[in-house]
């Protein structure tokens, strides 16, 4: 999926989102 990720704190959700980016 090609969602943005928040730049905000980098938590669980917000890693995995890089990681699927």
């Amino acid at each position: 999926m090609l969602s943005v990720c928040p730049l905000p704190l980098f938590l669980v959700s917000n890693f995995i989102c890089l990681l699927q980016s």
